[in-house]
């Protein structure tokens, strides 16, 4: 009677807070809302996610100069030059794109006159007189001049202060660089 079993009591199953299908539903949510505001952020990641990896890139050397006794201000001043040539390099190959691009756009300007003549063609199959055709294939034309001017403004200035916040981030990555060795040993 006064027998206890010593076999030991088998933990009981541990019971989600939540049931898997709303965590699977809430997981998603928060999927898409981090896609949504990174994307909406874009503007800030880029150049941010840039600095940093041009930080990492050049913060080996400012690391090997001081390991060779150069004192820290000058090794900070290399730094932030090679940083800053970085990005001039950068500017540079890009620079040079463009200007490519801009040689050989000009020879596809017959295929795009060509173009607009057999749309011109196919709108008279259609019914529509010539000068109407004129007309909208001319509207349709500078229409096109006037989105792409005006893109090309905004990408400009976009570009610009782009330029600005990543210069800015460099500046204070690269110092901030600098002193990551003491603060890791710690």
């Amino acid at each position: 009677m006064g027998q206890e079993d010593s076999r030991p009591v088998p933990p009981r199953p541990v019971r989600p807070a939540l049931p898997r299908a709303l965590m699977i539903l809430l997981g998603t949510a928060v999927a898409g809302i981090t896609v949504l505001v990174m994307q909406q952020l874009s503007w800030l990641i880029a150049p941010v996610f840039l600095a940093f990896v041009i930080v990492v890139l050049v913060h080996p050397l400012h690391v090997w100069m001081r390991r060779h006794r150069v004192p820290a201000a000058p090794a900070l001043i290399v730094l932030l030059l090679c940083i800053y040539g970085v990005i001039i390099g950068v500017v540079s190959v890009v620079v040079l794109a463009l200007g490519r691009l801009a040689t050989i756009l000009p020879r596809y300007a017959s295929e795009a006159s060509g173009l607009l003549a057999s749309f011109t063609m196919l709108l008279a199959d259609f019914g529509i007189s010539a000068p109407q055709a004129g007309s909208i294939t001319g509207a349709l034309e500078l229409q096109r001049v006037a989105g792409w001017v005006t893109s090309l403004l905004r990408g400009v200035v976009g570009f610009g202060a782009n330029v600005a916040l990543l210069l800015s981030l460099l500046l204070f990555l690269g110092i901030e660089s600098t002193g990551i060795g003491s603060r890791m040993r710690r």
